[in-house]
């Protein structure tokens, strides 16, 4: 019962029906393809333009690289006229205001050479003073340096004997002048550490004051917290408990 059976004009209906959407089908599709086609040749042609106006103007004898150089080269030298103008022109005038001035009386030969005097002796004295200042910086910075590695070693020493000993292991001992002595020495090294090394003396030194002579023991004031330690441990050393 699923067949049907049409008559010779339904069939032919059917056909022209079928042969009517095909041929708007081809229509569209042909309608389509020529927009693409319109638009791609409309494209190149535009670009094929625009190469030939890059070329024609390439060609151009305006437009050539010599030509370029030539007003670049113009413009460069019609700056510079300008500015040499421009430049005399300050010139003249700076000319013409010191020609209007009123004629200073000249001072004396004597005048002039002392103000050169003042000027050399100011300059030398200047130099002197910077390489004076240099070499005290020289100094505080060798001092302070020797400093540190003076507390570095006391604090290392300082852990190093920082443990605890019980009361019963102490023993009475006599006091021995040698190692009174000996730590006397130790302290007073520690308190009065010997002068840091000077710099090379200048040819300007005449201008500096004069300096301490290597020698000379450098006064240094020890922190409350280091005398205490110095003082704890002397006393801990003389009577026998170090």
């Amino acid at each position: 019962k699923s067949k049907v059976f049409l008559k010779y004009y339904h069939a032919e209906q059917l056909s022209r029906l079928y042969s009517d959407m095909v041929r708007a089908i081809v229509t569209i599709q042909s309608y389509v393809r020529m927009r693409l086609v319109r638009s791609r040749f409309k494209q190149r042609q535009y670009k094929h333009s625009n190469d030939m106006i890059i070329q024609e103007l390439h060609r151009h004898p305006k437009f050539s690289r010599s030509n370029i150089d030539d007003e670049q080269l113009t413009k460069e030298k019609a700056i510079i006229h300008i500015q040499s103008c421009i430049r005399g022109y300050l010139q003249r005038y700076r000319f013409r205001r010191m020609k209007n001035r009123k004629p200073k009386a000249t001072k004396s030969y004597e005048t002039a050479a002392a103000i050169i005097q003042k000027c050399y002796r100011g300059f030398v004295v200047r130099k002197a003073y910077h390489i004076y200042r240099q070499r005290l910086n020289t100094q505080i910075l060798c001092f302070l340096q020797h400093i540190e590695l003076i507390s570095n070693e006391f604090f290392t020493k300082t852990v190093k004997t920082n443990y605890s000993v019980p009361f019963k292991n102490l023993e009475p001992r006599p006091i021995n002048m040698f190692l009174n002595k000996t730590f006397t020495q130790r302290i007073s090294q520690y308190l009065f550490p010997p002068s840091p090394p000077l710099p090379v003396p200048s040819p300007f030194s005449m201008f500096s004051p004069p300096l301490p002579p290597p020698d000379a023991p450098t006064l240094i004031r020890p922190s409350m917290i280091t005398s205490n330690i110095l003082i704890g441990r002397g006393s801990r050393f003389l009577n026998g408990t170090e």
